[in-house]
C-alpha cells in the first residue's frame, strides 16, 4: 500500500484568504496543508495518521492528529517556526494496523514581514 503525499506551504496573504473558510487561526499565520492520495491497493483503509520531523527521515512516531482522520489531509498549524524545514509522512490506518510510510515532503516556513508601526504622530515646534 502506498499512500503518496503532497502539500501547499500558504503565505501570511493566503493565510487570510483561506482563514475564513478553515475558521484556524495559527500563530505567526502559518500553516502547512498536507494532502495525499488514498491507497490503490491493501486493507481496508478507516483513516490517516500525519507525522512530522525537523530533518529528513526523522518524523516523530506520535501523530500530529489525535486521532486518525476520515480522508488523507491535514492541516498542521502546531508551533510553526519561522525559517524552519519541516518533513512530513502519512500512514494509512485500518483495522490490520498501520500502513508503511508515504514519501516524505518538506516545506520551510517562510519568515513574515514585521508588523505595521501603529499610532504615529507628529507634533509641530
Amino acid at each position: 500500500m502506498k499512500i503518496v503525499i503532497a502539500l501547499l506551504l500558504l503565505s501570511a496573504a493566503a493565510f487570510a484568504q483561506t482563514k475564513a473558510k478553515s475558521g484556524l487561526t495559527p500563530a505567526g499565520g502559518h500553516q502547512v496543508t498536507l494532502s495525499c492520495s488514498a491507497p490503490t491497493s491493501g486493507g481496508t483503509v478507516t483513516g490517516y495518521n500525519f507525522y512530522r520531523g525537523t530533518a529528513a527521515g526523522g518524523e516523530s512516531s506520535t501523530p500530529l492528529n489525535s486521532s486518525p482522520v476520515s480522508t488523507c489531509s491535514f492541516i498542521d498549524t502546531a508551533s510553526l517556526v519561522e525559517g524552519q524545514e519541516y518533513f512530513y509522512t502519512a500512514k494509512a490506518t485500518g483495522p490490520g494496523g498501520l500502513s508503511g510510510p508515504s514519501n516524505e515532503a518538506n516545506a520551510t516556513i517562510p519568515f513574515l514581514p514585521p508588523g505595521v508601526p501603529q499610532s504615529l504622530s507628529a507634533t509641530a515646534q
